[in-house]
């Protein structure tokens, strides 16, 4: 299928492709104007530039808890992947018949984010923690797991939204 098709078939296969390749992009310029910056801040500023385009119909997706919690911890990955998986999640958000019907792209995330999710899940915040440091040594947050501290998690899982 042609760029053009693409384009103009929303549900197809080559425009979640388009799509991911367009914000993989935007994080690779981010990066290109501040290389110095760690990956963290780069997943910010790439998650915000995306969702800000569309702020009534994301509005959620730009609150800065939620930016906050997209860039840390994605930002456990090595650079270029960490840059990859935001994409693969706005596609998630944005198109959830894309990925529904082609499961490349929850396969693609899983190889990706498995082994954060699973330390998020057993609740092994000082390994979330150490992978963060490695991949973000510049980042002025040096522990930033679990998102929102310990308070905040406590309470969310006594809900059950942890």
């Amino acid at each position: 299928m042609g760029i053009l098709k693409a384009l103009f078939s929303h549900e197809s296969e080559d425009h979640g492709d388009l799509m991911l390749e367009g914000f993989v992009r935007g994080y690779r310029d981010i990066v290109k104007s501040a290389p110095f910056s760690p990956p963290v801040d780069h997943l910010r500023q790439a998650w915000l530039n995306h969702f800000s385009k569309f702020p009534n119909k994301f509005a959620k997706q730009i609150l800065p808890e939620v930016v906050e919690a997209i860039a840390t911890t994605h930002a456990c990955l090595n650079p270029p992947d960490c840059g990859v998986a935001p994409g693969l999640l706005a596609l998630f958000e944005e198109v959830p018949a894309i990925t529904t019907k082609y499961p490349k792209y929850a396969a693609l995330y899983g190889e990706l984010m498995g082994k954060i999710q699973n330390l998020y899940r057993e609740e092994k915040f000082d390994d979330l923690n150490e992978l963060f440091r490695r991949v973000n040594s510049q980042s002025m947050v040096k522990d930033p797991f679990p998102i929102g501290g310990s308070d905040h998690y406590n309470l969310m899982k006594s809900i059950g939204r942890a």
